[in-house]
């Protein structure tokens, strides 16, 4: 009989200990299912040529759902159908708030079209048009073909570009305000323009960093004060020349 008894014990001790498991299952479910997950805020960071009130409309997180059943997928299409849009990292702040932290692509230079200009990253990928260049502080590539009918987003495909591309990828971003205008001749030799509209000569490709520093002195030192210049030439690192105009 005792050992009856200790055995029904047993079982009505585990049968409560299964009984209030059960409740607090139920609870922490049905807490999470309650408004207090409900996503009331979109918060939007590291994003630079995209406003945060773009970016919320073209993410379309839902308000009002539930933090744990928002589409991450779903959130990240639809970003990345914008052409400045590199990729995002989606992530959440409990309890309402669902981070998006945005990778952008970043404008490189300008090639002329016949409405305005284009501006491309450096992958080549068509960003977006302007109309006006007076504010945008970037490198106008000129010779490149624009295929018909290309598009944001996509890929324009054209020798003299890669070219370029390959160019100002050796050029660090902080030098790339001297650059007002590339143009690329015969056998890959490169032609730039100053702000100043000085033409400079800087040959083939390579030593790029070397070259743009000797451009810098000859600027800087006070050479060019007061004086015509028609060209400088820095084809060859150890002899630069400055051609003034007579």
């Amino acid at each position: 009989m005792r050992r009856t008894r200790t055995i029904g014990k047993a079982q009505r001790g585990l049968l409560r200990a299964l009984f209030l498991f059960l409740l607090i299952v139920l609870a922490v479910y049905f807490f999470f299912q309650s408004s207090f997950f409900n996503v009331t805020r979109v918060d939007v960071r590291n994003n630079a040529f995209l406003t945060s009130v773009e970016i919320k409309q073209l993410a379309n997180v839902p308000l009002g759902a539930n933090i744990f059943k928002i589409d991450e997928n779903r959130i990240k299409q639809n970003l990345l159908l914008h052409p400045l849009v590199k990729d995002v990292k989606i992530s959440r702040e409990f309890p309402d708030t669902i981070i998006l932290t945005m990778v952008e692509r970043k404008p490189l230079l300008l090639i002329p079209s016949e409405q305005g200009f284009l501006e491309l990253d450096e992958t080549g990928i068509y960003l977006k048009k302007v109309s006006t260049i007076s504010d945008v502080a970037l490198p106008i590539v000129t010779g490149v073909k624009i295929p018909p009918n290309v598009g944001p987003g996509q890929v324009i495909v054209d020798p003299k570009l890669a070219q370029a591309l390959e160019f100002l990828s050796k050029v660090p971003e902080e030098k790339r305000k001297i650059l007002m205008e590339i143009e690329i001749k015969d056998h890959q030799q490169f032609l730039v323009y100053t702000p100043e509209g000085i033409e400079v000569r800087f040959g083939s490709g390579s030593e790029v960093e070397q070259k743009l520093k000797l451009l810098e002195q000859i600027m800087q030192d006070g050479k060019l004060a007061g004086k015509a210049v028609e060209y400088i030439d820095l084809s060859t690192v150890a002899t630069p020349v400055v051609k003034y105009s007579k």
